[in-house]
């Protein structure tokens, strides 16, 4: 298992009791990642009037509601998870 895995699944187990500062340190491990994945897929009509930073801070707040429900079931890696979000 790579580090960043391994770092991700601790935050993961931080999570699970509610740590806030784990919950945004693993938002936070892939912000970049998802911000680059969202500039990459907006329609170039609705780059002029939407920034990726704001879809990502939208996937943010929707992760952070649903994190529980993940958190009892992860099915896929926590990124897919947010990608899934994303779209």
């Amino acid at each position: 298992m790579a580090d960043d895995e391994r770092n991700t699944d601790e935050l993961l187990r931080l999570g699970r009791d509610a740590d806030p500062c784990a919950i945004e340190d693993l938002f936070s491990r892939h912000r970049e990642r998802l911000e680059r994945m969202v500039r990459l897929r907006l329609h170039p009509r609705l780059q002029s009037r939407l920034d990726a930073a704001d879809v990502v801070q939208e996937v943010y707040l929707e992760a952070h509601r649903r994190l529980p429900e993940y958190l009892a079931n992860p099915r896929v890696p926590y990124f897919l998870w947010l990608r899934s979000i994303a779209g």
